[in-house]
């Protein structure tokens, strides 16, 4: 069955196919954005390891601001990827269809 899609005042026709074929290409490119997003919060939580150990002295009001600032970006990206975790769930609904 093809489906239609609105276009600029015209239609396009899609295929079932087109249709599955497009929703895996978006949740590949999620995929992608959660490996990504893995590797920044390593780098992150390394980082936070790494500024908790140096805290100490003069610096130590420096120092709490950037492990403020670390976790903060530690949370952002643990609701990037819980959005983008329940996006590729989305997607694999359609393709399971």
């Amino acid at each position: 069955l093809p489906l239609s899609t609105a276009a600029s005042k015209g239609t396009r026709t899609m295929s079932l196919a087109d249709v599955l074929a497009t929703v895996e290409s978006i949740k590949q490119q999620i995929e992608d954005q959660l490996s990504q997003i893995a590797s920044f919060k390593t780098k992150t939580e390394d980082s936070i390891t790494l500024v908790t150990s140096e805290l100490h002295g003069d610096n130590a009001g420096h120092e709490q601001r950037m492990l403020a600032a670390l976790s903060q970006a530690l949370d952002s990206l643990g609701g990037a990827e819980s959005a983008l975790n329940a996006s590729a769930d989305g997607c694999q609904q359609v393709i399971n269809l």
